[in-house]
């Protein structure tokens, strides 16, 4: 079973055993923790290490002083995978995660972010390259379908193919498109799925909702921890634990939303939003200049091209501040 040895601070040669538990917490407070450090360096509540699968991550619950990995300050709100050896810092305790199956480097759900050993790190690296060439592969196939002239309907359906080939981990997806937006509210169009049993006309309206307030992204990466859990009350949403909805915008007008969700937590990784956000301005000018047209649902797609290959040279300019 994995256990976690402190080898430095006050706790120093405590061991605390994770056994099969789901999730375990540490912070300052007993009566909230798992694990309490008694420290002002840590929060009340500071970290958490949680399963998936046979799988060990961790996520840094927005504490005042940061969790360290290997001497490295995570990000907040992220899961991170821990294996065999790794060092969590928490203010001035140190801990050593033992007894943990191999596996590769702490990764953020798949983006490689360190590596403990040469070997796990040539592995890691190689990953990391399969990932950008697949996105560079879904990329091109997008600004194909772009090109192709096929109606707004049948783009979309083509496309949801090959994102649910993309996230296997996704349950359901679909597109939602607007009619135009008249005094900043906006009405559902058309739900359009693809083929693939995983494409349904099912969606969170709450999460809906949500976005067309805020006009951004929703990405929850875990919906038992959210603090808008509260707001769910369709049996459909209770039973999710995973969402990624991003709203299709050219400018401040918003044509509709990519949405997909999973009953499984940590399904879509932030990688996953920045990758879609990319590919949404080229889908918004497309729907703008249909609509323009007086085609909104079935005139025939724009070709994007020069849009497309700038998209992808901002997209994988980026890409190297993840890793």
């Amino acid at each position: 079973m994995p256990k976690l040895i402190v080898i430095k601070g006050s706790l120093k040669g405590q061991v605390f055993d994770l056994g099969t538990k789901e999730v375990v917490f540490c912070g300052r407070y007993p009566r909230m923790n798992d694990i309490a450090i008694l420290e002002i360096a840590v929060s009340r509540k500071h970290f958490k290490i949680f399963r998936v699968g046979e799988e060990l991550f961790i996520e840094d619950l927005k504490s005042k002083h940061g969790t360290r990995i290997n001497d490295k300050l995570i990000e907040p709100g992220e899961g991170f995978q821990i294996v065999e050896g790794d060092l969590i810092t928490a203010g001035n305790t140190v801990m050593r995660l033992t007894e943990v199956s191999a596996g590769s480097s702490l990764e953020r759900k798949g983006s490689v972010l360190r590596n403990s050993k040469e070997n796990s790190s040539s592995a890691a690296q190689q990953k990391g390259e399969r990932r950008s060439a697949k996105e560079l592969e879904l990329f091109y196939t997008v600004s194909e379908l772009l090109k192709r002239g096929i109606s707004i309907k049948k783009f979309f359906e083509e496309f949801l193919e090959i994102l649910l080939d993309a996230l296997p981990r996704a349950d359901n997806a679909n597109v939602i498109l607007f009619d135009n937006e008249e005094n900043d509210k906006v009405k559902v169009m058309d739900i359009i799925t693809g083929s693939n049993e995983r494409s349904r006309a099912k969606y969170s309206r709450e999460i809906l909702k949500r976005v067309i307030r805020e006009r951004k992204t929703v990405r929850m990466s875990n919906t038992d921890f959210e603090p808008s859990k509260d707001e769910f009350n369709s049996s459909y949403s209770l039973k999710l634990k995973s969402i990624l909805c991003i709203p299709i915008m050219s400018d401040d007008e918003m044509f509709g939303v990519i949405y997909i969700d999973s009953k499984k937590p940590y399904s879509f990784r932030k990688r996953d939003q920045l990758f879609l956000n990319s590919l949404v301005g080229p889908m918004a000018v497309a729907i703008e200049k249909n609509r323009l047209a007086g085609s909104p649902g079935s005139g025939q797609v724009t070709p994007l091209k020069g849009r497309i290959i700038n998209s992808v040279k901002g997209l994988f300019g980026s890409r190297k501040k993840l890793r």
